[in-house]
């Protein structure tokens, strides 16, 4: 489930709390230490206060905070803590010429006299003066034998009172450690949800992400500041990170510069305005060239900037980019503008690009030119989204005139190649403002389609494809134009036009030029991958034919493609093609094929991004491994899709994301997910380029309905005029329609629509099979004996949707407990329960855990146990076979205890996943936790036997 940011960040604080619990407990009888490491702004302080108080209604406990500005002053904490503990002569240590070994020897001496337990908590280690924490380390090497629990919070760096907390200091001692892991994209958008109510892409979260540091309080007070801005983004991936100022951050960085010295101040302003990391002689070229004096003292600087070492290089950059910029704004103006034009000079690469355009004043066309350059380099790298930003940023210092409009049309071509259309939305009336040209048509024809304005779109398709420019570019340019046109077709409904217009495109693909170099703008040479567009032409023809309903042309549709597919495999035209083709295949009822496919698919798609149905083949193929029952690979698949389904420029695909994503967190019990997302997408309609299940909306809520047991809602799921039987659909709400109204004892009704799905040609048994539904409707007629042998007519071993399987087995349970069949009713529900148990289907286990607690022990019954089964154990030995060992474990936990089964590495699974390491880490420690494991090979033996 998704949480907020307070629940997101307890749920790390208490895991630390819940874990030195036993510590605290052991403390009258052994020496423990325990540290919770965290950045800035993830609430460490909070814990350790937590932690003081607890330990104070078990013994004496001091709790004592690291100061900064005392860092550098001599034995500055361990007079605090004489003074605190009453030891004489700790009012002069900071004065005194003393040695840290004799005060640990005093120390050891009253430690030696305790009674009671004596907590020591220390807030902020990393401000713990040298000669303090030499005294301690040589105490704690030494505390074995003590009433002594000393517990630490600090920053991730290094300090010798830190080195020594974060290991276990001898067998004898107890010991623990916990992190407060910063936030990950995934975390923000999950916290934007759970606070706003709001979806953000995943580009979105990125940005608020890293300008964060991933501190889910300031990610909080920035989403607040930057709701209007998201409103007004005609795209949700389309958002600009535009830093605003929140007062509160404003003034607090304001009052803590202030109190810097003046070299420090420098050094903060230099590297904040900078905005990104500073190597030490980068830093110190950069003072010589402005005479400002720097200070290189982590001290006076560390609450600003993180100081990291690499290979031996000392490098410096802000904590996060909203504090710089709360930093930069209390800056002059020259004084930026001089530190940028400083860091264009010193800087290489497009770092340097990027200070030279924030450093300009006045107008430089070799700046805008060396931007579309390293635009270009960028998009030829596959770096799509630094290729837009560098070309928007050439736009924007353009000057009017002439080379203002090759600069926009440049820009333009440049999100096209990448796929990044929606970031140029907002350039729409700047196109359309341009002189009529084949480029400038080209990059408005693909966007007006995509923001609803057909009728320009098409207006300018119909004059593009007119004209007669022999050019080798104009030639390049109509080609890419002709084979765009079913994709705008399929938007608007057009489905039957698309068969010609595929002849039509594919003629003047077979004048686009071979030779790029026979191209006058060397930035079109992208346009030239003839067998890519034709094998794309081949997707929209195919989602075509499915929507006029015209099956037997698919075989030979299928046959082009699949020759068209030879040599470019892995490409994003090949993704395009077969994602359509497995929507086709699920239509016709062939979705062992699109598991199969969708599988290589989602394995390469991270290297084909630019695919105009890359997110379709996420959710596609999430879809059939929950349909085929491998749910923990679904939800992991899910995720990704969610995650990214607001940054597909076709929007289409967000619906069908929130609708498969609800369907799966229904049937695991996730009721409130699931409501969020069927709300999310209640607002968008499945566009043309989706011949998907469009009725899977309908089916989610009717799966939500029948997860809390409740018929009358997953009657009213599927019910109404919109669920008349369609062309895109695999009748699966006919499926649950017809359970409900057998639930509901509505057997009339339910049997009318039964002879509907026996007759139809289109239904699919993905939710149920039909003896199932036949079985259901004789139940509720009440002919049990019937009803049973439908039941038992579908054999449990072979099927392969083990999910609606799972159900009938429950179904064919209940029967046989109604027929006094005792034997094959514990059976049947005992196998169902490990079914569920095993796909993660919570309230469906419950529900066959009642089951088999209703059926009465004792003799067995004559019936016949069913295909598949035997003589079944005592009850007791039922129940606990059923039993899930990763119940305890979160949906996010049981993916990754999934892949340890399969022997993944924990940077394996966080590629697959699209997560970092770190995030991989944090979960893989909460579940050695909660399965009281402590190798990645117990968990392996769990997760396989589930």
């Amino acid at each position: 489930m998704t949480v907020s940011a307070s629940e997101m960040l307890l749920r790390q604080q208490q895991s630390f709390v819940e874990g030195i619990e036993p510590l605290l407990m052991a403390a009258s009888t052994r020496a423990a230490t325990a540290v919770l490491v965290g950045d800035s702004g993830m609430g460490k302080t909070t814990v350790i206060e937590a932690v003081a108080e607890r330990a104070s209604s078990l013994g004496r406990a001091v709790l004592l905070r690291g100061d900064r500005y005392e860092s550098d002053l001599g034995f500055a904490t361990l007079e605090e803590l004489f003074r605190r503990l009453r030891l004489r002569g700790g009012e002069s240590l900071t004065t005194a010429d003393t040695d840290p070994v004799a005060q640990g020897h005093r120390l050891l001496r009253y430690f030696d006299e305790l009674r009671e337990p004596l907590f020591l908590l220390f807030d902020d280690i990393q401000w713990i003066d040298p000669s303090s924490a030499r005294a301690l380390r040589f105490v704690l090497r030494r505390s074995a034998n003590h009433r002594l629990v000393v517990i630490g919070a600090a920053r991730p760096v290094d300090h010798p009172l830190l080195d020594i907390l974060s290991t276990q200091i001898s067998e004898g001692m107890g010991f623990f450690r916990g992190e407060l892991a910063p936030m990950m994209a995934e975390d923000v958008q999950n916290l934007a949800w759970t606070s706003l109510r709001r979806r953000i892409s995943f580009r979105t979260a990125s940005a608020l992400r890293n300008a964060t540091n991933g501190s889910p309080f300031v990610v909080m007070q920035l989403l607040r500041s930057i709701e209007d801005s998201l409103d007004a983004a005609p795209h949700p991936a389309s958002w600009e990170i535009a830093l605003p100022e929140i007062p509160s951050i404003q003034e607090s960085v304001r009052v803590r510069l202030d109190a810097l010295p003046e070299a420090a101040r420098n050094t903060v302003d230099t590297v904040a305005i900078l905005g990104e990391a500073v190597s030490l002689p980068q830093l110190s070229e950069l003072a010589r060239r402005s005479g400002a004096a720097l200070s290189l003292s982590e001290s006076e600087t560390s609450e600003f900037l993180a100081v990291r070492r690499n290979r031996g290089v000392v490098w410096f950059e802000p904590r996060h980019l909203l504090l710089a910029e709360a930093i930069r704004a209390s800056a002059p103006l020259d004084v930026q503008l001089r530190v940028h034009r400083l860091g264009g000079e010193i800087l290489t690469g497009h770092r340097a690009l990027k200070h030279r355009a924030e450093g300009s004043s006045d107008y430089d066309p070799r700046l805008v030119s060396d931007l579309i350059d390293a635009a270009n380099t960028a998009a030829d790298r596959s770096h799509h989204d630094a290729a837009v930003s560098f070309a928007l940023s050439a736009v924007e210092l353009q000057m009017p005139g002439d080379e203002h409009e090759r600069t926009l049309l440049k820009a333009g071509v440049i999100a096209l190649r990448g796929r990044q259309h929606q970031r140029i939305f907002h350039l729409i009336p700047r196109f359309m403002e341009l002189p009529q040209n084949l480029m400038r048509d080209m990059i408005l024809i693909e966007i007006l389609v995509l923001v609803g304005d057909h009728a320009t779109s098409f207006r300018l398709l119909k004059g593009a494809l007119s004209d007669r420019d022999p050019s080798a570019d104009a030639r390049a340019v109509r080609g890419h134009i002709a084979a765009a046109l079913p994709m705008a077709q399929l938007a608007t409904g057009q489905f039957e036009p698309i068969i010609g217009q595929v002849q039509t495109a594919r003629a003047l693909l077979s004048q686009v030029p071979t030779d790029p170099a026979e191209l006058s703008e060397p930035s079109l040479a992208w346009l030239i991958s003839p067998q890519q567009d034709l094998l794309r032409l081949q997707a929209w023809l195919i989602i075509a034919l499915c929507h006029l309903r015209r099956e037997d042309e698919l075989e030979e549709a299928f046959e082009v493609g699949d020759a068209l597919l030879e040599g470019i495999e892995q490409t994003p035209a090949a993704v395009d093609y077969l994602t359509s083709k497995a929507r086709a295949m699920l239509l016709i009822g062939r979705p062992d094929w699109i598991r199969a496919e969708l599988q290589e698919v989602y394995r390469f798609l991270p290297s084909a991004s630019t695919a105009w149905t890359g997110g379709h083949s996420r959710i596609s193929y999430a879809h059939v491994l929950f349909i085929y029952g491998n749910w923990d690979e679904a939800a992991a698949v899910l995720d990704t899709a969610v995650a990214f389904a607001l940054d597909e420029t076709d929007r289409a695909v967000q619906p069908l994301t929130y609708a498969i994503a609800a369907l799966i967190h229904a049937a695991r019990g996730d009721f409130d997910d699931a409501a969020g997302f069927l709300q999310s997408g209640a607002d968008y309609e499945t566009g043309g380029l989706s011949t998907y299940e469009v009725d899977i909306r309908f089916i989610a809520a009717a799966e939500l309905g029948r997860a809390q047991a409740d018929p009358s809602a997953q009657l009213r799921a599927v019910t109404g005029e919109a669920l008349s039987p369609r062309i895109r659909s695999t009748l699966g709400w006919m499926t649950y329609r017809i359970d409900a109204l057998a639930e509901l004892g509505r057997y009339d009704e339910a049997a009318e629509l039964l002879e509907a799905v026996e007759a139809s040609s289109r239904w699919q048994p993905y939710y149920g099979s039909l003896n199932w539904l036949r079985g259901r409707v004789a139940e509720s007629a009440g002919d049990l004996d019937s009803a049973l042998e439908h039941f038992l007519a579908d054999d449990a071993e072979t099927s392969p949707f083990r999910f609606a399987d799972a159900v009938r087995l429950l179904s064919q349970a209940r029967v046989q407990q109604r027929l006094d069949q005792t034997e094959p009713a514990l059976a049947s529900a005992q196998r169902a329960a490990t079914i569920f148990s095993s796909l993660g289907a919570a309230p469906y286990r419950e529900r066959a855990l009642r089951l088999l607690a209703r059926i009465p022990s004792g003799p067995r019954s004559a019936g016949a146990p069913g295909p598949g089964t035997t003589r079944v154990p005592e009850k007791a030995s039922l129940l606990a076979a059923t039993a899930d060992p990763l119940e305890k474990l979160t949906t996010r936990e049981r993916q990754i205890a999934h892949f340890i089964g399969r022997g993944w590495t924990n940077r394996e699974i966080a590629d697959h996943l699209f997560v970092s390491v770190t995030t991989v880490n944090f979960h893989t420690r909460n579940v050695f936790a909660k399965l009281g494991v402590k190798s990645r090979r117990a968990v392996r033996e769990i997760a396989t036997s589930v």
